[in-house]
């Protein structure tokens, strides 16, 4: 009876050290998973940021508010073919992140007078490439008489922190998220007043816990202070 009830104390002890191990083991796994989420929304928000704002010029393209950078975001540069266009439609060499879309993009147009004018989309098809050309589109424009040099082609787009991560809200659409769900309520952007923009970021977690990953990533366009 005695080396039954011994054993049976050391099974107990070995199966609580044994909990105790798995215990420490996943709080541990945890903690990695969410240091490993939040260093990807600080990489995903310094890059996302720097190549939307480093291509735009401040105060123009893209202003600064309170939580928010709203901006005319460049997607693309159309070179018109020799020859090939008329009024109103552009027969383009294309060179850009994605294809224009009309639904949501506009364009501003290098015009003969030498003055850049905004107009809107309302045709984007492809067509037979121009002679030593790339992909080639005809673009038709909301001005039937418009024509021009070169094309550069932007969409309307808002960026914000709201409900742990960075998000994108294209036009009207929804909010869509870039990064991972992980960051806290105290995160966000903060526009400096000179052109350049703060990116504040905080980990979600535990009331009084450490924010030992905590960043602010300091962007800017045109005018760094």
């Amino acid at each position: 009876m005695a080396e039954a009830l011994i054993t049976l104390i050391l099974l107990t002890i070995l199966l609580q050290a044994a909990w105790s191990v798995t215990a420490r083991h996943t709080r541990g796994a945890a903690e990695l998973v969410r240091r490993s989420e939040m260093l990807d929304a600080v990489r995903i928000s310094g890059w996302a940021l720097r190549e939307e704002l480093g291509a735009s010029r401040p105060e123009t393209d893209w202003l600064a508010h309170e939580d928010s950078i709203a901006l005319r975001a460049f997607r693309g540069l159309a070179v018109p073919c020799p020859g090939a266009s008329g009024p109103g439609i552009l027969v383009a060499d294309w060179d850009g992140i994605r294809e224009p879309d009309a639904t949501k993009d506009s364009l501003l147009l290098l015009e003969p007078s030498g003055q850049w004018r905004a107009h809107g989309l309302e045709r984007v098809a492809r067509v037979p490439p121009c002679p030593g050309g790339g992909p080639t589109l005809r673009l038709e424009l909301d001005d039937p008489k418009a024509g021009g040099y070169l094309a550069r082609v932007f969409e309307r787009g808002t960026y914000h922190v709201a409900d742990g991560a960075l998000r994108y809200r294209r036009g009207l659409g929804g909010r869509q998220p870039l990064t991972p769900r992980t960051l806290a309520d105290a995160s966000g952007l903060d526009g400096a007043g000179d052109g350049a923009v703060v990116v504040h970021l905080r980990p979600s977690g535990q009331a009084g816990e450490t924010n030992a990953w905590a960043a602010s990533l300091r962007l800017w366009g045109q005018r760094p202070r």
